[in-house]
């Protein structure tokens, strides 16, 4: 009799191997090598047998998006008039070097200390702005501040604004920020004191497609731009008409085109998804985006679906539960009696001007206009009394009542109810935190009307995200799940680095860790630089104790980026291991020039010099670390 994990190692191994073999002649050595050396039982035997299927037709990439942009600036020429209702808007604010952000931040209060042994400050010179963290011990001494110039300031101000560090086009935020309610400085949104990521929080290409007009890229790295970053900081006209400069030639060339129709998109002409896609670009994060197979975030363009670009996983949770807090406007407005009573014709356009917000004066009569459009006398009318509405106010707000504001927990979340509530009061009046996502809301997706998304593109989806939390929780449940949805995928997708990544993660969680490997080599073959697999390579064989592999990629690492603290932590314990102590002395101190809160990096610095009969190097480590640990019992 079988037993029953040899029957799913079994099962699970010639999943594998039938996957990986059409994927090259280093992996089928690789496969070879795995299984001489795995010891064999009867159960295992007929794998070599087993029938090799030939793959499937691969699946083709998606045809490239346009490039043909022309810059904001091109449009002044015929539309200078809503250009200029258009500065005024958020959008047009979201980001500037901080020299040319508008100056919100109040100067007087230039410094916050959310515990006793941290303070953070910011310091105007005149060419360039400065953030500090200070530490002190337990008596009121400096163990070290640290100060680092942020570059560009993210936010409008209408919330707040945080502000970004470019290291050689890697853009990191500083984690302090500026709150306008309140009008004070703080830590960014995530930090808490004294464990936080400090400044080296990676700007992800999902952020900047958002916050940012256009950006220069890379050309190659993942989350990674030119070392001037930007073509365009704030939000432009292409970003919700599309690429501009075909517009121009054909009104240039007098309509003389051989479409003979203006290749320009306006929202207001579809009648269909597309509409809102405009709008949900940014303002559909859901719970999880993943960008589609051939697609980056920063390739949808005006006239698509959003599921053309993106496999949404929404937090429909939230919105039943009544913890809209923490739901986007798009999920809310599907959510809402308005939108399904309407049959999917209600539109963010309908409600919202992109070219203006109205000022505080104008707001209550502005939306009380959009409302009366569907809800005028003779038609849907409202159901309370004129004295109790009038009660509650004056201005007779619709939206004071069913779309009240309330508090996000989360800087990406609505902070009005789109959900549109008869009565809010009683389903919204004290939204509870959502419960931590179970395995079935961790693949709900969003099913955008009109627009069935291929099945596979859905599976390759799946997998990926079940990957992450199943690596994060070390859940082999889902880890294997995302196996059986991956290999299919690959098989015909094998130029796909993020799911072959997904791939090398799951199978670390159920411990086929050659396999593992094998998957993030594969990735490394298309992209030598890719700084995940590169990491999850290094960790890896660190914690497989192959310290001359993990010494390796960790070097590979700091050559495609030197600016992270980990990394060259990391290298010096492993340099210390293999007896390079001149190479760790050197890695330890990079990584405390980066972070200086490291206090492993002064501890193993102390015992190196102790070692090396350096007294007073030793020293000096030592003491710091004692600082460090005088503050750890005021606690």
């Amino acid at each position: 009799m079988t037993h029953p994990a040899n029957d799913s190692s079994k099962m699970l191994r010639g999943r594998v191997i039938r996957a990986l073999w059409g994927l090259g002649a280093m992996a089928l050595v690789v496969l070879v090598v795995v299984l001489l050396k795995t010891p064999r039982t009867n159960d295992d035997a007929d794998l070599e047998t087993e029938t090799v299927t030939v793959d499937e037709a691969p699946i083709p990439l998606p045809p490239p998006v346009s490039q043909k942009y022309a810059g904001s600036q091109a449009c002044a020429k015929c539309h200078a008039e809503i250009m200029q209702q258009y500065a005024g808007h958020p959008m047009a604010q979201s980001l500037a070097t901080v020299q040319a952000a508008s100056p919100l931040e109040k100067r007087k209060q230039t410094e916050f200390s959310p515990s006793k042994a941290m303070t953070y400050f910011v310091e105007h010179q005149a060419d360039q702005v400065i953030h500090h963290e200070v530490r002190k011990d337990a008596d009121g001494q400096v163990i070290y501040d640290q100060g680092v110039p942020v570059q560009y300031a993210v936010g409008s101000g209408t919330r707040g604004r945080t502000y970004l560090i470019n290291n050689s086009g890697r853009l990191t935020a500083s984690l302090i920020s500026w709150y306008t309610d309140g009008n004070l400085w703080g830590l960014s949104p995530g930090y808490r004191p004294e464990a936080n990521e400090r400044f080296e929080r990676r700007c992800s290409d999902g952020c900047l497609s958002c916050h940012a007009g256009r950006m220069a890229p890379h050309g190659q790295d993942l989350n990674r731009f030119a070392d001037s970053p930007f073509i365009e900081t704030a939000i432009g006209c292409e970003r919700c008409h599309g690429p501009a400069q075909d517009h121009i030639t054909f009104h240039e060339n007098g309509h003389r085109l051989p479409s003979e129709t203006d290749p320009i998109v306006n929202p207001v002409d579809y009648t269909d998804a597309r509409r809102d896609a405009v709008c949900g670009q940014c303002h559909f994060q859901g719970r999880r985006r993943v960008v589609n197979y051939g697609r980056s975030e920063f390739d949808f363009r005006p006239g698509m679906h959003l599921s053309e670009n993106w496999t949404v996983f929404v937090k429909t949770d939230g919105v039943k539960s009544g913890s809209a807090a923490a739901v986007s406007q798009v999920e809310q407005m599907h959510a809402s009696q308005c939108y399904q009573q309407g049959k999917n014709k209600l539109s963010c356009i309908d409600c919202h001007d992109p070219h203006r917000v109205p000022s505080l004066d104008a707001k209550v009569n502005f939306y009380r206009e959009k409302c009366l459009k569907c809800h005028s006398p003779g038609q849907v009318e409202c159901s309370e009394k004129l004295d109790v509405r009038h009660a509650a106010s004056p201005e007779d707000s619709c939206i004071q009542c069913h779309m009240p504001s309330f508090k996000a927990r989360d800087v990406h979340a609505a902070q009005t109810d789109h959900r549109v509530l008869r009565r809010p009061e009683a389903q919204n009046s004290s939204p509870e935190v959502p419960a931590a996502p179970n395995e079935a809301s961790l693949t709900t997706l969003f099913e955008e009307p009109g627009f069935p998304q291929d099945p596979l593109m859905k599976d390759r989806a799946r997998g990926i995200y079940l990957s992450e939390w199943a690596f994060t929780g070390q859940n082999q449940g889902l880890a294997r799940q995302s196996i059986d949805l991956l290999i299919p995928w690959v098989k015909r997708a094998k130029n796909d680095k993020e799911a072959l990544y997904s791939l090398g993660q799951a199978f670390s969680v159920v411990k086929q860790s050659d396999f593992a490997v094998r998957s993030w080599l594969l990735v490394l073959e298309q992209q030598p630089t890719h700084e995940d697999a590169l990491e999850a390579l290094a960790i890896h064989f660190h914690q497989a104790s192959d310290l001359k592999q993990a010494r390796v990629y960790y070097e590979k690492l700091l050559q495609v980026n030197p600016s992270r603290s980990n990394y060259s932590g990391r290298l010096a314990h492993i340099l210390g291991q293999l007896g390079d102590f001149e190479a760790g002395k050197a890695a330890a101190n990079h990584a405390l020039t980066i972070n200086p809160s490291l206090i492993q990096a002064h501890s193993w610095l102390a015992e190196v010099a102790s070692r090396e009969g350096n007294e007073a190097l030793a020293d000096k480590h030592s003491k710091i670390v004692e600082q460090f640990h005088s503050t750890d019992a005021q606690k």
